[in-house]
């Protein structure tokens, strides 16, 4: 129990949400839409009503509002269970490129929506140079959804505007983890009263969030981890790392050898 309370103390600081701005192009979105004329529900018949005759929403210029014939996902990191219901998309006949880090295919049957006949996602993080999503939003207009942690669409909403459109999962596994023979962390105050180096991300704002509220100070910021546990292994645990309590947890209590030889509890 009192595991999960700090988990989820420190996860609400950021929860998934897949962001877009639109199916259209920026004209598109840009221009009025213009839909069926109102109707008054006391004086329609509904015997005579047929919803397949009505006439769907168009642009301006009378194209229909559809989404894009290829739907393109920017994930956040590499392909992992986390994006599990994402690569479902794509029904059995999805292909791998090696090279670009990119699966992509026909979609499901059972997802096929707005004229949507193919999925490309591709992989973020290390993939593409560790360059924020929102910045590959911003310069690729190929893009149409990005894994986008919530507390970094409003960090960019002013340089990016973005629409969250759908949440991934219900609670966001990010977190902070330590070795809990050197340090004792309770709460996230305890981060900055530890005096503990904290390895992670650069630009990821839930950092500066706990630099803002004194929880941590910025001497404590280390912002060159690339997701590798070489400097936990190299220093034996004796700072704070961000990671996944999907992920990293299990790596390091029963894969990694960090500590005299062998893997260790972490907490987190």
């Amino acid at each position: 129990m009192k595991r999960s309370r700090k988990a989820t103390a420190l996860a609400l600081l950021a929860g998934f949400s897949l962001v877009a701005a639109a199916c259209g192009d920026d004209e598109e979105s840009g221009s009025d839409t213009t839909a069926p004329a109102a109707t008054d529900p006391a004086t329609t018949d509904p015997a005579t009503t047929d919803p397949a005759t009505t006439e769907p929403m168009t642009t301006d210029g009378g194209e229909e509002a559809i989404c894009p014939t290829n739907l393109v996902i920017q994930t956040d990191w590499w392909p992992e269970l986390e994006h599990g219901g994402t690569y479902q998309l794509i029904g059995p006949d999805g292909t791998a490129d090696a090279a670009n880090f990119i699966y992509s295919g026909p979609i499901a049957d059972a997802y096929k929506v707005g004229g949507i006949e193919t999925v490309e996602i591709r992989a973020g993080g290390d993939a593409v140079g560790f360059t924020p999503v929102a910045s590959l939003l911003e310069t690729d207009d190929d893009i149409t959804f990005g894994y986008i942690n919530l507390s970094d669409v409003f960090a960019d909403a002013a340089r990016v505007p973005m629409v969250a459109v759908a949440k991934t999962l219900d609670q966001d596994p990010q977190m902070l983890m330590w070795d809990p023979a050197q340090l004792d962390i309770s709460t996230p105050a305890d981060i900055g009263a530890s005096g503990a180096e904290v390895l992670h991300f650069d630009g990821v704002a839930y950092v500066d969030y706990l630099i803002a509220k004194g929880d941590m100070s910025a001497d404590q910021s280390n912002p060159s981890y690339g997701g590798a546990p070489d400097t936990w292994v190299a220093q034996g645990g004796n700072f704070i790392q961000q990671g996944f309590a999907t992920n990293e947890v299990y790596k390091y209590e029963n894969e990694i050898a960090w500590k005299d030889g062998a893997p260790a509890p972490v907490d987190y």
